[in-house]
């Protein structure tokens, strides 16, 4: 399913396979979204916002199926795409 829906997206680096690294700001585990900011240094388009919106739905899940609990201050690896219908980047 996962690669269905990437193969429909826009990624800002170009490629699905390129991560940028971000600190979670607060991540709603009851409400499924949180955010993020890029950490600082990477050469992305000026129209890309730093800090970025995280659904559940876009959550790699562990090998057992779980969903990890994104703490503010974690530091993880993000996919960058523009939505295809709200245009937003995420």
């Amino acid at each position: 399913m996962q690669d269905v829906l990437d193969e429909q997206r826009q990624f800002v680096s170009g490629q699905k396979t390129y991560r940028y690294l971000g600190d979670v700001k607060f991540y709603d585990f009851a409400a499924g979204f949180g955010y993020a900011r890029l950490q600082d240094g990477y050469d992305i388009p000026p129209d890309v916002p730093y800090e970025l919106r995280i659904d559940r739905v876009e959550i790699k899940p562990e090998k057992d199926g779980s969903v990890p609990r994104l703490r503010p201050g974690t530091i993880d690896n993000f996919l960058v795409f523009q939505h295809n219908s709200s245009g937003k980047f995420v």
